[in-house]
């Protein structure tokens, strides 16, 4: 690596997640190239092209700092390397891949479809959650305007009237008085708490947020189907460019978004290094890939058509996935609807009752 590129790589290093390039630049990135040298242009010219295409700043500055690495006598992959938070160990293996085979062309087209699929089935994960989170949040905002603005209005009713007050008023009353005197604190708590659950997830104990995410109803489901599909395509693109499958499956253990996962593919690749096959290696993990995957992977190993066999397994689960995530909303909504239900029910037996107390005292 020349001196320019690991100075880029080091400064990438330091401040590559201030700002990210959106996944989908680098899709089209991949696309737009792969058309170009297969036409017959230059890489250098093609970057120069794409550069100016770009309307990301960043990804732009990138592609331009790429493009000047290229000029100086550094390799493709290289340049990528420099820049691991917007080209992944993954992409930059597959371009090394392509530029050694000669096959950049074909190697851009399939990482672009790799990602595109990937794309793809995380947006439809997020977008079936979009309903639920917008309606908790609808509920969240209610209940603060009811808390802040309706509850001290009746609160001084109520103290006037000289009343008993039933627990679940008095608790409402404390909960309006704690809003109105520390607002600014329990915002701030707020702020903590959600920057203390990302660092959470991202530390040491994901692998116990992991072990639960794959043990809840449903959205275990959906995990597993998407890690499996995600191993499965990104393994079959790899051992297509023409790599090992014990090599694969390292580089695939860093893309996939669950920590059993990813250890069942780094033990994997550690088994097949000692002379064991891909289906006997996942063979003890049972629990993370069904009897299914494991038959079709001893198909393909024994046909020579593995490649072919995990990518028909990718379509199929990443299917799955598109079917579970259309009913999800259907499946969430009675739930969200029985929790709307309890807590309209809860103000208004709250509000209702020393209504009623105070008629009675007329």
């Amino acid at each position: 690596m020349t001196n320019s590129a690991y100075s880029a790589k080091k400064d990438a290093n330091v401040f590559g997640n201030l700002f990210r390039v959106p996944q989908i630049e680098i899709i089209m990135f991949s696309h737009h190239l792969s058309i170009m040298v297969k036409a017959g242009l230059s890489l250098s010219k093609s970057l120069a092209a794409l550069e100016k295409q770009t309307k990301n700043a960043k990804f732009a500055e990138v592609v331009k700092k790429i493009n000047n690495d290229i000029a100086k006598g550094t390799s493709f992959a290289d340049a990528l390397s420099a820049h691991p938070e917007v080209f992944d160990d993954l992409f930059v293996n597959m371009i090394r891949i392509g530029e050694l085979s000669g096959s950049l062309d074909s190697t851009l087209s399939l990482l672009s479809e790799q990602m595109k699929k990937d794309y793809e089935l995380r947006s439809k994960i997020k977008g079936a959650m979009i309903y639920p989170a917008v309606v908790l949040t609808a509920m969240v905002a209610v209940g603060i305007i009811v808390m802040v603005y309706i509850i001290p209005k009746l609160t001084l009713i109520f103290q006037s009237m000289n009343v008993e007050l039933p627990a679940s008023t008095k608790f409402l009353i404390a909960l309006s008085n704690l809003f109105l005197n520390h607002g600014v604190l329990i915002l701030a708590a707020l702020i903590f708490l959600a920057m203390s659950a990302k660092l959470f997830l991202r530390g040491k104990n994901s692998k116990f947020v992991d072990m639960i995410i794959l043990k809840l109803p449903i959205f275990g489901d959906i995990s597993q189907k998407v890690n499996i599909a995600r191993f499965a395509r990104t393994t079959s693109s790899l051992i297509k460019g023409g790599v090992s499958i014990s090599t694969a499956l390292k580089t695939v253990s860093k893309t996939l978004s669950n920590y059993y996962y990813q250890e069942s593919t780094r033990v994997a690749a550690e088994r097949i290094e000692k002379g064991l096959r891909l289906k006997d290696s996942l063979g003890e993990f049972g629990d993370l890939y069904s009897p299914l995957v494991l038959q079709m992977i001893e198909v393909g190993e024994e046909t020579g058509s593995l490649d072919n066999i995990l990518l028909d397994l990718a379509k199929f689960y990443e299917d799955e996935v598109s079917e579970t995530t259309k009913n999800l909303s259907t499946i969430i909504e009675p739930i969200l609807m029985i929790v709307m239900g309890i807590a309209v029910g809860f103000f208004a037996i709250s509000i209702i009752q020393p209504m009623y107390s105070i008629a009675d005292t007329v």
